[in-house]
C-alpha cells in the first residue's frame, strides 16, 4: 500500500474524525513525530483562505500547556488533499474525554475535577484571547483530561475553528453549546466563557443543559430555558457555572482572567481541597464591545425590525454606528427566533441606496431614539 503523504511532510496514518469544517487525520511527521493534520473544509474562496492563513497564523504563536501546540500552517501543494486546501497541524494531546473523566471519577471527588478543569481552561481560554482569538467551539468533546486525583489536567483542544472575532458573521460551533450572540453570529470572549458553562454543566448534571436536534426548538430552548440547578455540586462553584450560563454576555465574567480569580476564590469550598494556582500569564487583550449608554437606541431600533418594521442609525465619526446596529440586529433576531417568529430581513449599504430599496425616503422618521455617547451623538429613526 503507497503511503499518502502531503506536501512530502506528513504521512497520513488514518482519519480521527470529520465535520462541517473539515477532516482530521493522524499524521507522520517527516522526522518521526506523531501529531494531528486538520484539513479545512474546501470550497473557500482566495480571500477566505488567506485570512484562515492569518488565523491559524496567530494560533501557532499561541503556546500553553491547557492547548495542543500549532506545528505548521500551510496549504496542500500534493498529496492526497485538494490542492489549495488550508491545513495546520498540532501535537497529539493524549487524554480522556472529559465526560469519560467524570463518569471514572468517585462522586466524593467529582468536584474537585470540575473545578480543575475550569480551571485548566480559564487559563486556556485567557491565552487564546490575549492572542486576539476565539475558539467558538467549547464542548465536552473537546476537552481532554489527563492525570488522576491532585494532578489531574485538562487540554482544550480542536483549535479549528478559533479565530479572530468579528461583529456579525454565521454562527460557528456546536449549537447547543453556543451562547445566544453567538448563535447570532457574533461571539466575542464571554461566548467562550458561556460554551465553558455550559461544558461544565453537562459534566455536572449527566446530559446537556439543552437538548434536541432540531435547530428551531434548540435556540429557543438556550434563548428562554433557565439551566437546571446542580445538586451535590458545591453552593459557589454552581452559581459560578450559572453566571457563566447567563443570557446576556455582561452578566457573565468580564474575562477568562477574571474566571480564574473567582475560581481561585471559591477553592476552600472545594472537596477534597484544591490550592490557589497561579494567575494566567496572559492577559485577555481580546476585550469584549461596551457600548455604555446605547442599551435604550438598541432596544428601539430591534423592536422596530422585530415588528417587520425599516431602521437606519446614523452618526458622527466615533459614534460606533456599526457595533450599535449589529447589536441592535442581534437583539431582533434572538427575539425572533425565542418566540419561534422568522428572522427580520437586514439591508447593509449607503443610507441612500438601502431606503431606496426600502421605498424610504432617508428625512422619514418617526419616534426618534437618540443615543449620545461619550463625545458624540448618534440618532434613530424609523
Amino acid at each position: 500500500m503507497v503511503a499518502e503523504v502531503v506536501n512530502g511532510r506528513y504521512e497520513i496514518l488514518g482519519p480521527l474524525g470529520a465535520g462541517r469544517q473539515g477532516r482530521v487525520f493522524r499524521v507522520r511527521d517527516a522526522d518521526g513525530g506523531i501529531g494531528v493534520l486538520k484539513a479545512l473544509a474546501t470550497g473557500a474562496t482566495a480571500a477566505e483562505e488567506r485570512a484562515l492563513l492569518a488565523e491559524f497564523g496567530h494560533l501557532a504563536g499561541v503556546e500553553h500547556r491547557a492547548l495542543p501546540r500549532v506545528r505548521e500552517v500551510a496549504v496542500a501543494q500534493d498529496g492526497p488533499l485538494d490542492a489549495g486546501t488550508v491545513f495546520f497541524t498540532a501535537e497529539l494531546v493524549p487524554g480522556r474525554p472529559l465526560l469519560d473523566a467524570v463518569a471514572a471519577t468517585p462522586e466524593a471527588e467529582r468536584a474537585r475535577l470540575l473545578w480543575s478543569v475550569a480551571r485548566d481552561l480559564s487559563d486556556a481560554l485567557a491565552a487564546l484571547h490575549g492572542a486576539g482569538l476565539l475558539h467558538h467551539d467549547v464542548t465536552p468533546a473537546n476537552v481532554l483530561v489527563q492525570g488522576d486525583g491532585a494532578e489531574v489536567r485538562a487540554v482544550l483542544v480542536d483549535l479549528g475553528l478559533a479565530s479572530r472575532a468579528a461583529a456579525l458573521g454565521a454562527a460557528r460551533g456546536t449549537p447547543r453549546y453556543l451562547a445566544p450572540e453567538a448563535l447570532a453570529g457574533a461571539a466575542e470572549p464571554r461566548s467562550d466563557l458561556y460554551g465553558l458553562g455550559a461544558t461544565l454543566h453537562h459534566a455536572a448534571a449527566g446530559a446537556p443543559r439543552v437538548r434536541g436536534g432540531r435547530a428551531r426548538p434548540l435556540v429557543r430552548a438556550i434563548l428562554t430555558r433557565p439551566p437546571p440547578p446542580l445538586p451535590g455540586v458545591p453552593a459557589p462553584l454552581a452559581a459560578l457555572i450559572a453566571r457563566l450560563l447567563a443570557k446576556r454576555a455582561a452578566a457573565r465574567l468580564a474575562s477568562a482572567v477574571a474566571l480564574a480569580a473567582e475560581l481561585d476564590a471559591i477553592a476552600a469550598a472545594i472537596a477534597p481541597p484544591v490550592r490557589p494556582r497561579p494567575a494566567p500569564a496572559a492577559r485577555s487583550m481580546l476585550a469584549a464591545p461596551s457600548l455604555i449608554g446605547a442599551d435604550g437606541v438598541i432596544a428601539t431600533l430591534s423592536r422596530v425590525l422585530d415588528d417587520g418594521g425599516a431602521a437606519w442609525l446614523s452618526g458622527p465619526h466615533g459614534a460606533r454606528v456599526g457595533d450599535v446596529l449589529a447589536a441592535a440586529v442581534r437583539a431582533a433576531q434572538l427575539a425572533a427566533a425565542a418566540a419561534g417568529r422568522p428572522m427580520p430581513a437586514v439591508r447593509a449599504g449607503r443610507l441612500d441606496a438601502v431606503a431606496a430599496a426600502l421605498g424610504l425616503a432617508p428625512g422619514e422618521s418617526a419616534a426618534p431614539a437618540r443615543w449620545s455617547p461619550p463625545r458624540s451623538a448618534t440618532t434613530a429613526r424609523r
